[in-house]
């Protein structure tokens, strides 16, 4: 039986992520936009308590406060409860912790080899309000990394990492360097203030919307309202994202000027991350679902699967919940990865045979066969075999995602011909989708570039591109168009 392509499964239970990236702060300013008294430094207007709306609409009248003195313990920081956060507005700094610094040497040593360091950098985490897709309260939480010699005209960087695991200590922003080291140096080690952002539910209470991009975005442009807070001033914003990350800069440039219309969104770089134009499942691709391969990518098809899975029935059905989407024959293995490791353990622990353990190769042998079978009954509109659990999921899976805004801010696009998991045929399909849609873009296709080595082997035309000059990429491949 000829089995179904790659692209259904990631469209299906992966929701188009290309991760396996990364596992992988002084506040100043008010919450919500980016306003008005500062803990270290000045200036900037509040965002007012008229209420703000993210994707979900208009809040109901919110507090803008600014951010607090930095003394809380790193605990309290990750734990700051969503019911406290409630009545603040979204981007509010809610509580924060003195994080770690950096020399310029030490800097340096993390940088790509064509880039030199000419600042060190002191940094803080933080929590912020933000907002979850279905309209609920959320925190997240963030490193700020203050360069110890700031450009003034520097833009506000804001860095969305890739895929790091749903467990709390995954959270890029526990890391000293707050993320992915070629994603925040070049930038903070040349004089511009970064935020390295969480998403929602990672790190902090709840579970992250793994694929969900209106929920994923969100975090974003409320990150973004945060760091201007702790600035204390408005500035240009840049965002950057790798892998899931890339998937979070593209939803985020199509949802900023209806999202968060107050912020300067300036520039949205996208590495080895793409998005879908299509969501649309056939009576005949759901049929063949139990035999869609998830064993590709060196296992990495089967953790990202595992854990998309994992995100969306938590999301949808309660987080006690989410264990029972898995296959029972492979539950405990994934769960116990899943609660307990980031995402290169999961890949290990997935693919490794155990007592009781055989890695699924296929979704029938991940998803649990009766939840499977409701949500094909349900795609395939069989009105009897179809439950509200199914329904709910299917509904989910088609539902319309973000798609790039031509009038929104330009974007770079980057893709690596040796790309396992961000496949050269989708960024050539993204690609064409831009062109079609006159959605401002420029894009490299990286001779010889990995998933992994992308954001190195392209951080130096990066930055100049940040810095205004014009995008002088690596050496590229050729590329085949769209199939």
């Amino acid at each position: 039986m000829t089995r179904p392509r790659a692209a259904v499964f990631f469209l299906l239970f992966a929701a188009s992520i290309f991760a396996c990236g990364s596992n992988a702060d002084p506040p100043r300013g008010v919450g919500g936009a980016s306003g008005g008294g500062t803990s270290q430094g000045g200036g900037g207007s509040g965002s007012g308590g008229e209420g703000q709306g993210g994707e979900g609409g208009m809040m109901p009248a919110c507090i803008a406060a600014p951010p607090p003195t930095c003394d809380s313990v790193e605990a309290d920081v990750y734990g700051f409860a969503v019911v406290d956060a409630e009545p603040y507005c979204l981007g509010t700094v809610l509580a924060c912790s003195e994080g770690p610094a950096a020399s310029p040497a030490v800097v340096d040593l993390g940088m790509p080899p064509n880039i030199t360091a000419t600042t060190g950098y002191t940094s803080q985490r933080l929590v912020y309000r933000t907002e979850r897709r279905a309209g609920q309260a959320g925190v997240g939480s963030a490193m700020m990394l203050w360069p110890e010699t700031v450009d003034p005209t520097a833009p506000l960087v804001v860095v969305a990492h890739g895929t790091a695991g749903l467990a709390d200590d995954c959270a890029p922003s526990k890391l000293p360097s707050g993320g992915t080291t070629d994603l925040v140096f070049p930038y903070v080690g040349n004089g511009m203030p970064v935020i390295t952002i969480d998403y929602a539910g990672l790190g902090t209470e709840g579970v992250q919307g793994y694929g969900e991009w209106y929920d994923t975005a969100q975090s974003v442009l409320d990150g973004a309202r945060a760091g201007l807070a702790m600035l204390g001033a408005d500035r240009p914003i840049v965002v950057i994202g790798h892998s899931q990350g890339g998937g979070a800069v593209f939803a985020t440039q199509a949802l900023a000027g209806s999202v968060a219309p107050e912020l300067d969104l300036v520039l949205a770089v996208a590495h080895a991350g793409g998005f879908t134009t299509k969501t649309t499942i056939t009576p005949t691709q759901a049929a063949l679902l139990p035999l869609a391969p998830i064993n590709g990518a060196n296992g990495a098809t089967r953790a990202i699967n595992a854990v998309a899975l994992y995100a969306t029935y938590a999301n949808l059905f309660g987080e006690r919940q989410a264990p029972l989407v898995f296959h029972p024959d492979v539950r405990d293995t994934v769960v116990n990865a899943i609660d307990n490791q980031c995402v290169y353990d999961i890949v290990t622990a997935l693919a490794t045979p155990g007592p009781g353990y055989l890695p699924p190769d296929t979704y029938g042998e991940l998803v649990e066969p009766g939840f499977l079978d409701a949500v094909i009954a349900c795609l395939q509109m069989d009105a009897d075999a179809c439950t509200p659990e199914g329904q709910a999921y299917a509904d989910h899976l088609q539902a319309a995602p973000p798609l790039p805004d031509p009038e929104g801010a330009p974007l770079v696009f980057l893709g690596g011909e040796n790309d396992i998991l961000y496949l050269p045929k989708t960024y050539a399909c993204n690609l064409a989708y831009l062109e079609t849609a006159m959605v401002p873009h420029e894009g490299c296709f990286v001779a010889g570039a990995t998933h992994g080595d992308l954001v190195a082997r392209s951080a130096r035309a990066v930055l100049d591109r940040i810095l205004g000059e014009p995008l002088v990429c690596p050496p590229e491949a050729p590329l085949a168009a769209c199939p």
